[in-house]
């Protein structure tokens, strides 16, 4: 998980979200009880996701009053997970609308 750069992730059965996990869950287990220990004993059960449908400012601001660093984007009709989306993506994506703006 570190190794790439991701400090949560999805947890799924089929392509439902049934939770997440961050590297926080993970680091609050005793090293003596990893091996044993059940993702879905640690794992957030009750996840804030947005769908395709709402804005950026939409999931920027569930980011924010939730304090979360990643909202999993699910399908509205039947909770598959399509995609994850953080607070880099948006920025990222908010410094290439401004770079287009000032470039016109």
């Amino acid at each position: 998980m570190l190794e790439k750069g991701f400090r949560g992730m999805p947890v799924v059965s089929g392509e439902r979200l049934v939770g997440i996990v961050t590297l926080s869950d993970i680091m609050r287990v005793p090293r003596e009880k990893m091996p044993q220990t059940k993702i879905s004993s640690i794992m957030t059960q009750r996840v804030i996701t947005v769908n395709p449908s709402d804005t950026l400012f939409d999931a920027l601001e569930k980011l924010t009053l939730n304090r979360v660093g990643r909202l999993p984007v699910t399908s509205k009709e039947d909770g598959r997970l399509l995609g994850i989306i953080t607070r880099t993506d948006i920025v990222k994506t908010y410094e290439r609308v401004v770079k287009t703006l000032n470039t016109q």
